[in-house]
């Protein structure tokens, strides 16, 4: 069941319950979350409308532990769950913007490079990158 509007509903609890946010593309923050209905380590399930990703992590500044989700999810996992301080949405297809810059473990390597370049090394069955935003 797709989101009641916009790209991805969080719930505060497991299976839908709770409060919930709904959220269009774009990033969002610690202070993002801590503004809405749902807030800060506290997001427990999520619906992601057809079309859409949200890749979630543990700490602010898109930073920690990541999982990336493309279907509705009743509980998104002892790992993150009540943890999540940031995440980012995006629509299948479109390209990161360029200032975003990752680091992902491939291999036994660090690789740099933009976001979509390390999506398609993750395509391509290799290791787990995650976005670190740009200094200002």
């Amino acid at each position: 069941m797709p989101p009641s509007s916009g790209a991805v509903q969080l719930f505060l609890h497991a299976n839908y319950q709770g409060s919930s946010a709904t959220l269009d593309p774009g990033s969002y923050n610690v202070n993002d979350l801590r503004s809405g209905s749902v807030g800060d380590d506290a997001i427990s399930s999520l619906k992601v409308a057809d079309g859409y990703t949200v890749t979630v992590y543990a700490d602010p500044d898109f930073s920690g532990t990541s999982a990336t989700f493309t279907a509705d999810t009743p509980y998104v996992g002892d790992t993150l769950n009540d943890k999540i301080s940031s995440l980012q949405v995006s629509k299948v297809g479109t390209p990161v913007p360029t200032n975003v810059v990752s680091i992902s473990y491939l291999n036994d390597l660090f690789v740099l490079g933009t976001e979509s370049d390390i999506l398609a090394e993750q395509a391509r069955g290799y290791g787990k990158g995650s976005a670190i935003p740009p200094r200002p």
